[in-house]
């Protein structure tokens, strides 16, 4: 069987995305999942 990971980042209100892009700009956050990514 293969194996996946999977990252998310939700907001509160459960939303993924907005016009393909995230919702939010949080630059730390960007560089964590370029790290772990």
């Amino acid at each position: 069987m293969v194996r996946i990971a999977l990252i998310a980042a939700v907001a509160e209100n459960g939303v993924i995305g907005n016009n393909n892009e995230l919702p939010w700009r949080i630059p730390a956050d960007l560089k964590y999942f370029k790290q772990v990514t």
